[in-house]
């Protein structure tokens, strides 16, 4: 058992550290957001597939927020793929959403069940996140990480953040992507406000 469990977690890093140098080829082929594009697959087959297809789009994302690259940074739409539709915030709390979740997942530890025991509902270690299949709707047969995971991503930060990253993870530049955020808009110049007139009153209102 113990063997079988070190085997899971040996294959889970591979399959992490594979990611990871898919995108650091990239970067060293001339334009690093194009070469990411050829490769880029949405995959919600199977709760693994999923899991995968969420934490790749989400380390392009943090590579486009560290080299501002718009288009690897765009890449962060194709994270929400994986999100059930039913009940999902507006697109800015979404991809925040998604920030926050990856965070999460990088900060704990991953056992991936075998493809035959891979149950419908996945609870990832045990946590609050879960990944389910979709049994009716326009994303039936699909499996998705299920809303109230999506709505709990800022309470799933709160309580995980605290730990430092696995080995060979590095999360989703939260923080600099909040911080470049609030300093853009710190840049944009403040409207007057002009109450000369009626007519400029209500304008301005």
């Amino acid at each position: 058992m113990i063997m079988r469990k070190m085997v899971k977690y040996i294959w889970l890093a591979s399959l992490l550290a594979g990611g990871m140098l898919l995108a650091q080829d990239a970067a060293g082929e001339g334009n690093a957001s194009e070469d990411v594009a050829l490769r880029v697959k949405i995959d919600t087959s199977s709760a693994r597939t999923t899991l995968f297809t969420f934490i790749y789009a989400m380390d392009d994302f943090r590579r486009g927020v560290e080299s501002d690259d718009k288009l690897l940074k765009a890449r962060i739409d194709d994270a929400l793929e994986t999100f059930d539709p039913v009940g999902q915030p507006d697109a800015e709390r979404a991809r925040e959403a998604a920030m926050l979740l990856k965070e999460v997942l990088d900060r704990i530890p991953i056992e991936l069940p075998e493809d035959a025991d891979m149950p419908r509902f996945w609870r990832i270690n045990n946590s609050p996140i879960m990944i389910r299949g979709m049994e009716s709707g326009p994303r039936a047969g699909e499996y998705l990480f299920t809303a109230s995971t999506i709505q709990k991503a800022q309470s799933l930060y709160a309580r995980y953040q605290h730990l430092p990253y696995q080995e060979g993870r590095e999360g989703a530049a939260y923080t600099q992507f909040m911080e470049d955020q609030k300093a853009r808009q710190a840049s944009l110049p403040i409207a007057t406000v002009s109450t000369s007139s009626p007519r400029e009153t209500m304008r301005t209102f």
